[in-house]
């Protein structure tokens, strides 16, 4: 005989877990925590010192980019609204590099040559710097964005600030507005 309270549970975990998946690839925090916010600049808090090893086997200093408005995207390939927003911060890429505008990203909890494929099949050209597992570089971002949210990004000012941050997958459209925001700001508001 079935036991149907257990088996409704075990057909809808599954469901749920699908849905949590549809929205974003966190599996932690609620919905609400899955937004997209302008940080006041009497409100900003410092972004923090991030370097490592990129994908491409290089080294990546986030200091090397003081004064310049930096757009930082946590994601990993596993990740299917990862994979879809890709091409929107590639696009985001190419049209802000001529405006001051640096993009990095911080693939985490991946394989590395699931990683490197993905990121050489979608033709993306900024660095990559790698969070190998032990969640280092992402547990940085504790206050800034929920640490289990991939995709995140966030928006760092010419002062190296957080002046934006999306813990949800994002469009083109929204990645703009937000640059479009911070690059009016008067240099060292």
């Amino acid at each position: 005989m079935i036991d149907m309270p257990k088996f409704r549970r075990a057909v809808s975990a599954p469901l749920v877990a699908a849905a949590l998946l549809a929205s974003g690839c966190s599996l932690g925090g609620s919905s609400t925590s899955l937004q997209a916010t302008v940080v006041p600049p009497d409100r900003r808090a410092a972004f923090p010192h991030l370097s490592g090893p990129t994908l491409d086997g290089s080294t990546l200093d986030l200091a090397s980019l003081q004064g310049r408005i930096v757009v930082v995207n946590v994601w990993g390939s596993w990740c299917a609204p990862c994979r879809r927003e890709i091409p929107d911060l590639q696009r985001g890429h190419e049209a802000y590099q001529d405006k001051g505008v640096s993009f990095v990203g911080i693939d985490t909890r991946d394989d590395a040559a699931q990683a490197k494929s993905f990121i050489a099949s979608s033709r993306v050209t900024y660095p990559n710097l790698v969070d190998d597992g032990s969640g280092s570089l992402v547990a940085k971002l504790v206050g800034i964005v929920p640490l289990q949210a991939v995709p995140a990004t966030v928006i760092v000012d010419r002062t190296g600030k957080v002046a934006w941050k999306a813990s949800k997958p994002i469009d083109y459209a929204t990645l703009a507005d937000g640059l479009d925001a911070v690059l009016a700001e008067t240099p060292g508001n």
